[in-house]
């Protein structure tokens, strides 16, 4: 099993843009040698949010199964 997470501080060089710290978290596990399933989550904040017109936070949760 893997458990890990991110952390990034944005700095504010944009005039234009208050962007913010992004972060994400992740599960992996490994069943056996043929199967894995692997979860995460990533919240980006606001990326240029003036320039493109997208006010809400980028963020969003994945989970896949191999086999």
């Amino acid at each position: 099993m893997a458990i890990g997470a991110e952390y990034r501080q944005k700095p504010h060089n944009l005039a234009i843009d208050d962007e913010h710290a992004a972060w994400d978290a992740f599960v992996a596990w490994s069943a056996s040698r043929n199967v894995s399933v692997v979860a995460g989550y990533v919240n980006l904040s606001s990326i240029l949010g003036a320039a493109t017109g997208q006010t809400r936070d980028q963020n969003g949760a994945v989970a896949r199964q191999s086999t």
